[in-house]
């Protein structure tokens, strides 16, 4: 089977992709923000949200960053991929809840889309 980034070499090479410089969230203020704009969910205890694209480029810039910063943070969300859409649903998986830790994860992803646009 290919992998994801198999599929996307030949797309990634020829665009220019994000490359952290479009989106940076290394400088984030640590304030306890609101969530904003995300749905609760149960069973698991979990934020949801679904973003939207009328670009191919910014919805590939988007997933990219947001896989760049789980990477970074080393926390990672369940993410639904399919043009126009993206469904990010995230929530601590030992606990089976939400911890400060998602909250945070909600902020920075907010974040990166309204840096897209």
């Amino acid at each position: 089977a290919m992998r994801m980034i198999d599929l996307m070499s030949g797309y990634l090479d020829k665009k220019e992709m994000l490359t952290e410089a479009k989106v940076s969230t290394s400088s984030l203020p640590v304030k306890k923000r609101k969530v904003i704009d995300w749905k609760v969910f149960d069973n698991p205890q979990r934020y949801g949200k679904k973003f939207k694209f009328e670009s191919h480029e910014r919805f590939l810039n988007f997933v990219v960053a947001v896989l760049q910063y789980e990477d970074r943070v080393k926390h990672n969300a369940k993410i639904t991929i399919g043009y126009p859409e993206v469904v990010i649903e995230v929530w601590t998986h030992r606990l089976e809840e939400i911890t400060d830790m998602d909250r945070e994860y909600c902020r920075e992803i907010d974040y990166i889309y309204k840096e897209l646009f």
